[in-house]
């Protein structure tokens, strides 16, 4: 779930709250209680269901929820007395009161080619246009690292090729080690590293296209 709320992004994948450009530094179990509001929003969530599942098989205070909900309601920039995003149910519990969106959704893949970039283990398809690689929200991968720029590079995908590019990024663009100083196309399987992050671009033939045979 990535998904972004007022002025932060929570990706409960990455274990990751941002605050504009910020990360914000959560303890594990205040991570997952706004995962669990979340989940359930808008519907208030009972003290005792979220106790159960912050604390599974321990006894604890009402007192070590209501903290955690006051630390949850700071990281967020929420108040006690004009609750935007975290409302209390008196008596009852919680419920997560903000409108929220997805956030950095997976495209799909154009029309007459099919090409994406894989990191830890998942599938990014790029779109036909500009595809923004950087720790920018507004990017097709939002990379957790101080080296990497804030808009590091772009893929443009046009036809049955895509192009990598380096945007003046202070640490620069690599493809297969090599760092790159110009539009540099890329082929299936090509390692891109861009700053100390490494992904993997793959493509595979358009539809209905056909391949060269190599000559005996």
């Amino acid at each position: 779930m990535k998904v972004r709320f007022g002025d932060c992004v929570f990706d409960s994948e990455m274990r990751q709250l941002r605050r504009g450009e910020a990360a914000i530094d959560l303890p594990p179990k205040t991570l997952l209680l706004l995962a669990a509001l979340l989940e359930q929003r808008p519907k208030p969530v009972s003290k005792q269901a979220l106790q159960d599942r912050l604390w599974p098989d321990t006894f604890v205070a009402e007192s070590s929820l209501a903290r955690l909900i006051a630390e949850l309601r700071r990281a967020v920039g929420d108040a006690v007395s004009e609750p935007r995003l975290i409302r209390t149910v008196h008596r009852f519990g919680y419920a997560f009161a903000g409108e929220v969106e997805a956030w950095g959704a997976p495209r799909a893949a154009p029309a007459g080619v099919s090409c994406w970039l894989v990191w830890r283990d998942r599938d990014y398809p790029l779109a036909e246009g500009d595809n923004l690689l950087g720790r920018g929200e507004d990017c097709l991968l939002a990379l957790p690292s101080g080296k990497v720029s804030r808009r590091h590079a772009r893929i443009r995908v046009a036809r049955d090729e895509a192009v990598l590019e380096d945007l003046g990024s202070k640490n620069g663009s690599y493809v297969d080690g090599r760092r790159i100083t110009g539009p540099t196309p890329l082929g299936d399987g090509d390692e891109v590293r861009l700053g100390s992050v490494l992904v993997v671009f793959r493509s595979r033939p358009a539809a209905g296209s056909t391949e060269t045979a190599a000559e005996r």
